[in-house]
This record gives C-alpha cells, sequence and structure tokens, in this order.
C-alpha cells in the first residue's frame, strides 16, 4: 500500500497515496504542537512538544518514548543522514 506520514497539531498519521484516506492516527497525549517526523526502515521518529517517539510505520503503534529530561517542552528538529526536519516547516535534502 503507497502511503506518505503527515504530522500537525499534536498528531501523526499515515495517509493512503491513492485514495487520501487515513490508514492510522495518533493523538500525542497532552500535545496541540507541531509535529516532526522522519522514516528509517520500518519506523517513524517523531518529536512532539519536547518527547521524541519510536512508532511503528505499519500500524502507528508506539515503539519507545524518550521524554528528553530536563529539554523542556518546545518544538524537537530531527536530522539523520541526507535529511533534517526542523519543526516540520523546514526541510533539508542533501541527497
Amino acid at each position: 500500500m503507497d502511503r506518505i506520514y503527515i504530522g500537525s497539531n499534536g498528531r501523526a498519521a499515515a495517509i493512503n497515496t491513492q485514495t487520501g484516506e487515513i490508514i492510522w492516527e495518533v493523538k500525542f497525549k497532552n500535545s496541540s504542537k507541531e509535529v516532526s517526523i522522519v522514516e528509517k526502515e520500518n519506523f517513524l521518529f517523531v518529536g512532539c512538544q519536547g518527547k521524541f517517539y519510536c512508532l511503528n510505520k505499519q500500524d502507528g503503534q508506539t515503539i519507545w518514548v524518550n521524554e528528553l529530561k530536563g529539554w523542556g517542552y518546545e518544538n524537537i528538529g530531527i536530522a539523520m543522514e541526507g535529511i533534517s526536519v526542523q519543526y516540520q516547516t523546514k526541510i533539508i535534502d542533501r541527497s
């Protein structure tokens, strides 16, 4: 199934690229903030309101959460080889 992953307003979702239907959706507790998402292999790495999540990209289930204690509660930028996501408004692809 073709999908694309989106994040906004404290939520992450998988969207079917053929139909536009939501396949799965996750609402992060106590959050109405921006969501940064990076996909790698079978995982989605998600930053939202001071927490860093690893989700199963097939069903959206949380695999682990790092609360980043002492880092505050703001947006999280994520970088992996070839891509950087900063608060979901700035994407840099250096491939």
